[in-house]
C-alpha cells in the first residue's frame, strides 16, 4: 500500500543566508537578513517529505513559489529557485506545498531582508558585563549600564543593520573586516559616568545615527568584616608569664577599595591590661585580603574582669572597634579543718574533721587532696574522702605527738591552693613503752662494733661498682643508710683519691648500680678527690631501681660555689642524689614515670650551695610505666619551682624489654614523663601538610595552639613565638640576668624566653636599631629562623664549621632566589639545606618570606630529630 502524500516540506536551503529560527518541518515563518544592501540577489531549495520518503509522479506533493504576492511558479524538488532579485527592505517568498489529491496544502513564507543603502542602524549590540537600560532596539539610541567597582573596563559587541554601513566607536573608524567584532575594553573611572558613542553612517552617506552606551562604575567601598567582641581563656590569679591566651584576631577587608596605613590601638593606652600587636600588613587590598593581630592580657594581673576596646583604623576607613575581656579568677588563699586533735591508740579510718577552702570564687566548687610538697612528710598516715580527712593509721602519743600533711584545694577551673595542716595526738595516760630507734636519726647511730659492721656490710651487698665493666670491691666505697625529713637515704662514700688511681685514657667511667627499693641515694665524693677525678675527665654513672644518672665532673663550674662557701676545695664535699618523688604538686597531665629530684650540690658542713646548671646536656634516664605508650604522644618534662612543667629533649629506648625514656637537659631540678591522653589534633590542621608533625609537636609540648582548638598553621609566626618554642625545643630553663632589649618589658610574656635566648647567644637585636631592640611583634623572615636553629643545633652539639663559599654556592645554587639571601645568613642556609633542614619551595628559598606556624613546626621538629632530641 502506497505511503500517505503529505505537505510538510523535509528541507529549505538559503545559500550563505541562515534561517532563523532554524528549519522545522512544522515551523512555517522564517526571517532571513543578507547582511549588506550590496547583496541583491537570493536563492533557495526545497525538498518535500514526500521526496524524501520517495514518492513521486502522482501519488507526491506539488511544490511551487512566488516572490512578493506576483505568480506561481513551479519548482522541482531539491532544485535551485535561481537567483531571485531582492528589492530594499522585506522581500516576501512564499512557497506552497500541496499534497496529492490537492488537500492539505501547507505555505512556508521567508521574510528576506535586504538593508537599505540609506539603512544606519545597528541590528544588535551586547556588553561584556551588566545590562543595557533599557533592552537594546535598534530604534533607542541611548543605554545605560551599571557595573560594580571590580570591573574597570568594559568591551562590547556591536552588529550593523547593513554590513555596507561604516561604522565609529569612542570616535575611532572600525575597518570593514572588524565592524562586527568585539570592541574594547574601554577604561571606565571609579565612582563617575564614562560615555562610549558608537556612530553608524548608512551606504550612500544619506544617513547618520548615533547609539550612546552610558556606563556608570560604581565607587569604592572601604568596609571590614565586623569583628565580634573577644573573650580570652580565664586565667587564674598568680597565673604564669606568658600562660595567658595570646588571640590571633583576622582583620578582612569586605569592601571594594584597598585600605592602607592599618593601624590597631588600645583606648586605655599605656594604662590597658592588655597587649596588642599592630597588624601583620598594613595595606589590604586584592593580593593581601587578610591581616592580623594579637592580644594577650598582661603578665601578673590581679583577680578580676578586665576589658578594653581596640580600635582598628586606616587612612579611608571609619573607625571599627570591638571589645576584648579577661577574667582573672582568684584561688582560694586558706584551708581549715574543723578538727586539728586525734586521740592515740584511735582505729584507723577514723574521721578527724571537714576541710573548707576560702579566699578564692564566691562560686568555687573545690576538691581536696594529699599532695608532696614541704610540711608533706605524715600524708601517708592519713587519707581524704570528699572533704573528710580521715586517720590511715594508729597513733602513739610517746611515738610521736604531732604530725604535719599538705593538702591541696582545687576548684572546678583546676585553681589549686596548697597549705600545711598540723594535727596533734592527745595522751590518753597509757602505760608507757620503751620505744624503738628514731627514724629520724642515722642508722648506724644507734649501733656500734660489730654490729655496725654488719649493717654497713648488708647495705654495700646492695652496690655494685664498675670501672669500663670491671667490679670493683667494696674497699673503695662506704655505704650507709641516712634519713632526711623521715626519707631513707642510702648514702655512698667513694673514696675517690683511691679511685682516680684506677682510672686510664679509656677508662673514665664509674658506674654505680642500686639494688633495692630506697626511694633515695646519695653519692658524696671529697673536694680532694673530686679535683683528682676531674683532672682525669671522669664521668660519674648512678643507676637505681626507679632513674639514672650519668655526670661528667668536668661539667661542674666549683668556682661560684666555692666563692659563696667562702672556703677551698678541700674543705668541700660534693653530694650527688636522685630523691623519688611521690606525685606532681597537682595533676597537669598523665604521669608515665617515676617523678625524681636531681640534686647536686657542694657543702662545707654547714651551708651548701646547689650546682644547677651546666655547660653541655647531662643525660637522665627514667623507665616508662608498662602499658600502651606512643613515643609521639610523650616527652620528658621539668617541673619548675611554681609546679608548672616544661618540656625537655626525650628519646625512648627499649632496654631488656623495659622502656626507658632519656631525658636531656643543662639543668637540674625534678623531672618526670608525661603523655599527652587528650587529642592533639587542632581543627584547622585536619586537612593540613603539616597535621600530623603539628599533632606531635603539640603532644610534646612544644607548639601550643592560638586558642584551645585553633593552631593556625597559615599565619606568620612572630620573633617572639619563635623564640619561645625554640627554648623549649631545647629544654632551656634559665638565663643570667634579664634581657637589656628596649621593647622587651619584664611584665611580657615572651621577656623569659627572650632572656634565655639571648643568654644562650640565639637572638641578639637589630644593628639597625643600635643591637638594643628585639621588635617581639615582627614576623620572623625564613633567614632569620636558620639562622636562630643552626646556633640552637651548635647548642646541641652539633659543630657545622665555617662551609668553604664553592661548597656554599654549589649548595644554594639550585635556588632561583639564592641571590636574595643577606650574606649574614648565607651559612645558615647552607647548612639547613645540607642537614635536611630546609628544602625549599618549587626552587625558590624564600629568605626574605614570613615563616609560617606550620613551617615553624617542622623547622624545630627537623632540629629536634637531627639533633637526637626525639626519635
Amino acid at each position: 500500500m502506497a505511503a500517505e502524500s503529505s505537505a510538510d516540506l523535509n528541507t529549505i536551503v538559503t545559500g550563505d543566508y541562515p534561517l532563523s529560527p532554524s528549519f522545522s518541518p512544522s515551523q512555517l515563518d522564517y526571517q532571513v537578513s543578507l547582511g549588506r544592501s550590496s547583496n541583491t540577489q537570493f536563492y533557495f531549495a526545497a525538498k518535500t517529505e514526500d521526496n524524501y520518503q520517495g514518492l513521486d509522479g502522482e501519488n507526491a506533493a506539488a511544490l511551487k513559489y512566488r516572490l512578493n504576492g506576483g505568480d506561481w511558479v513551479g519548482i522541482e524538488n531539491w532544485v535551485s529557485s535561481g537567483w531571485l532579485n531582492m528589492l530594499p527592505g522585506e522581500n516576501q517568498i512564499d512557497i506552497q506545498v500541496t499534497a496529492a489529491g490537492g488537500l492539505p496544502v501547507n505555505v512556508y513564507t521567508l521574510h528576506v531582508y535586504r538593508p537599505s543603502p540609506s539603512d544606519a542602524q545597528l541590528s544588535s549590540l551586547s556588553i561584556q558585563e551588566g545590562t543595557l537600560s533599557p533592552a537594546f532596539s535598534p530604534q533607542t539610541k541611548e543605554y545605560t549600564v551599571q557595573v560594580p567597582y571590580s570591573t574597570s573596563s568594559l568591551s562590547f559587541r556591536p552588529s550593523l543593520l547593513d554590513g555596507d554601513s561604516s561604522i565609529e566607536v569612542n570616535q575611532e573608524s572600525v575597518i570593514d573586516a572588524d565592524k562586527n567584532k568585539i570592541r574594547g575594553p574601554y577604561p571606565l573611572e571609579a565612582g563617575k559616568v564614562t560615555s562610549i558613542p558608537i556612530k553608524v553612517t548608512s551606504k550612500d552617506l544619506t544617513q547618520t545615527e548615533v547609539y550612546t552606551i552610558n556606563v556608570q562604575r560604581a565607587a569604592p567601598t572601604y568596609t571590614i568584616e565586623t569583628i565580634d567582641n573577644q573573650t580570652l581563656s580565664p586565667v587564674s590569679v598568680s597565673y604564669p608569664r606568658g600562660s595567658q591566651e595570646l588571640k590571633h584576631i583576622a582583620i578582612t577587608r569586605t569592601g571594594t577599595g584597598a585600605i592602607s596605613k592599618l593601624a590597631a590601638s588600645l583606648s586605655l593606652g599605656d594604662d590597658s591590661p592588655f597587649i596588642i600587636s599592630q597588624p601583620s600588613i598594613t595595606s589590604l587590598d586584592d593580593n593581601h585580603n587578610t591581616a592580623d593581630l594579637t592580644v594577650r592580657s598582661r603578665d601578673n594581673l590581679p583577680s578580676g574582669t578586665y576589658t578594653d576596646t581596640i580600635t582598628i583604623s586606616a587612612d579611608q576607613l571609619p573607625p571599627q572597634t570591638f571589645q576584648v575581656k579577661q577574667v582573672v579568677r582568684s584561688v582560694p588563699t586558706r584551708i581549715t579543718l574543723t578538727n586539728d586533735k586525734l586521740k592515740e591508740n584511735e582505729p584507723a579510718q577514723s574521721l578527724i574533721g571537714e576541710l573548707s577552702a576560702s579566699g578564692g570564687e564566691v562560686d568555687g566548687v573545690y576538691t581536696y587532696q594529699l599532695v608532696s610538697g614541704p610540711g608533706g612528710e605524715d600524708n601517708d598516715s592519713f587519707r581524704i574522702e570528699g572533704n573528710e580527712l580521715f586517720a590511715a593509721a594508729v597513733f602513739d602519743y610517746e611515738q610521736k605527738k604531732t604530725y604535719t600533711i599538705r593538702v591541696q584545694a582545687a576548684d572546678q577551673w583546676n585553681q589549686r591552693y596548697e597549705q600545711t595542716l598540723t594535727i596533734q595526738v592527745l595522751d590518753v595516760n597509757e602505760v608507757p613503752v620503751t620505744p624503738g630507734p628514731s627514724p629520724d636519726k642515722p642508722v648506724t647511730s644507734d649501733v656500734s662494733g660489730s654490729n655496725a659492721d654488719k649493717v654497713n656490710d648488708a647495705v654495700n651487698e646492695n652496690v655494685t661498682l664498675e670501672i669500663k665493666g670491671k667490679a670493683i670491691t667494696s674497699k673503695y666505697f662506704f655505704s650507709t643508710i641516712e634519713y632526711s625529713n623521715g626519707q631513707a637515704v642510702q648514702v655512698i662514700t667513694l673514696d675517690s683519691t683511691e679511685l682516680a688511681g684506677l682510672l686510664s685514657k679509656d677508662a673514665k667511667r664509674i658506674s654505680m648500680t642500686l639494688k633495692g627499693e630506697i626511694p633515695a641515694v646519695s653519692v658524696r665524693l671529697s673536694g680532694e678527690g673530686l679535683r683528682l677525678l676531674q683532672d682525669q675527665s671522669a664521668v660519674i654513672h648512678l643507676e637505681t631501681p626507679f632513674a639514672a644518672y650519668t655526670l661528667p665532673l668536668q661539667q661542674l663550674d666549683l668556682g661560684p660555689s666555692l666563692q659563696e662557701l667562702g672556703g677551698t676545695l678541700n674543705d668541700a664535699t660534693l653530694s650527688i642524689r636522685l630523691s623519688k618523688l611521690s606525685s606532681l604538686p597537682a595533676r597537669q597531665a598523665a604521669v608515665i614515670a617515676p617523678i625524681v629530684q636531681f640534686h647536686v650540690a657542694l657543702t662545707d658542713g654547714k651551708q651548701s650551695v646547689e650546682l644547677k646548671k651546666f655547660g653541655q646536656y647531662i643525660v637522665r634516664t627514667l623507665p616508662v610505666s608498662t602499658g600502651p605508650m606512643t613515643a609521639s604522644k610523650a616527652t620528658g618534662v621539668v617541673i619548675l619551682p611554681d609546679g608548672t612543667i616544661e618540656p625537655v629533649p626525650t628519646r625512648f629506648i627499649q632496654e631488656n624489654g623495659q622502656v626507658m625514656a632519656v631525658i636531656q637537659s643543662m639543668t637540674n631540678s625534678i623531672y618526670t614523663v608525661v603523655t599527652d591522653d587528650e587529642n592533639s589534633t587542632f581543627l584547622d590542621t585536619e586537612q593540613h601538610w603539616a597535621k600530623e608533625t603539628i599533632s606531635e609537636m603539640k603532644a610534646k609540648r612544644i607548639v601550643t595552639g592560638v586558642t584551645s582548638d585553633r593552631f593556625a598553621p597559615d599565619a606568620a609566626i612572630s620573633r617572639a613565638e619563635f623564640v619561645m618554642m625554640t627554648v623549649r625545643a631545647l629544654g632551656l630553663m634559665e638565663a643570667d640576668g634579664e634581657t637589656s632589649f628596649q621593647d622587651v618589658k619584664a611584665t611580657d610574656w615572651f621577656s623569659k624566653s627572650v632572656s634565655i635566648a639571648n643568654a644562650y647567644g640565639l637572638v641578639h637585636g637589630y644593628n639597625q636599631r643600635d643591637g638594643s631592640y628585639f621588635e617581639p611583634a615582627r614576623y620572623i623572615s625564613r633567614q632569620e629562623a636558620l639562622v636562630i636553629l643552626q646556633k640552637a643545633m651548635l647548642i646541641a652539639g652539633q659543630v657545622p664549621g665555617e662551609m668553604p663559599e664553592a661548597e656554599l654556592n654549589a649548595i644554594l645554587s639550585p635556588f632561583k632566589d639564592s641571590a636574595s639571601f643577606s650574606p649574614w645568613g648565607r651559612q645558615a642556609a647552607g647548612f639547613a639545606v645540607k642537614e635536611g633542614l630546609m628544602n625549599g619551595s618549587s626552587s625558590f628559598a624564600r629568605p626574605q618570606d614570613a615563616v609560617s606556624r606550620a613551617e615553624t613546626a617542622v623547622l624545630i621538629y627537623r632540629m629536634m630529630t637531627i639533633s637526637g632530641f626525639i626519635d
